[in-house]
């Protein structure tokens, strides 16, 4: 959007000046062709040149006076849009921070580990950095049953074993999500 908007500064401003030239370079041709009093010539001169700078300056005013209330409100908007975009964000890590659950956030097509909440930390006895080095297959007891899971798209699984980090198998319940993001999808 900047681009455009310079672009557009530019073409005007170049308008702007083949306007003030052509004005400058015309109207002397005029003044010269109907004046024969050189020092009438250069008190109208005068007069025409700071007439327009008088005329463009106030209609510059007038543009910028319209122009910069909307773009400060379109500001505003931003900075509003931004700001609940952060508390929006803030209240998801809260959520997902003090879920009692385990919650693993998977990529859909490589099943590594995106983030994972404390309660998978307790749960499997990874750390956060270890958990983002893993794929889901890693913490399944049953890696083929889960790889058939994973490309049927099934959504919740009843019955499952996993293992945790010191090798201890133990039962899960599976509720699946699938999630849309930016420049990719993901499973909850």
């Amino acid at each position: 959007m900047q681009l455009k908007a310079r672009r557009t500064a530019l073409w005007v401003a170049l308008i702007y000046i083949g306007v003030a030239i052509g004005w400058d370079n015309v109207s002397d041709l005029l003044l010269r062709a109907f004046m024969t009093n050189p020092r009438n010539f250069i008190f109208i001169d005068i007069i025409k040149d700071s007439s327009f700078a008088v005329l463009t300056g106030g209609l510059l005013y007038v543009i910028l006076a319209r122009l910069i209330p909307k773009l400060e409100h379109e500001a505003a908007q931003r900075q509003k849009a931004e700001i609940l975009h952060s508390e929006s964000e803030e209240r998801y890590r809260r959520v997902f921070a003090v879920e009692s659950d385990a919650i693993i956030l998977l990529d859909r097509v490589s099943g590594q580990v995106i983030e994972a909440n404390p309660a998978a930390e307790k749960m499997y006895g990874y750390t956060q950095a270890e958990f983002l080095g893993l794929k889901d297959i890693d913490i399944s007891a049953e890696p083929e049953k889960s790889r058939n899971a994973i490309s049927s798209g099934v959504r919740h699984v009843p019955f499952r074993l996993h293992r945790r980090k010191d090798g201890a198998v133990f039962p899960v319940e599976i509720t699946c999500s699938g999630l849309a993001s930016k420049n990719r999808t993901q499973r909850l």
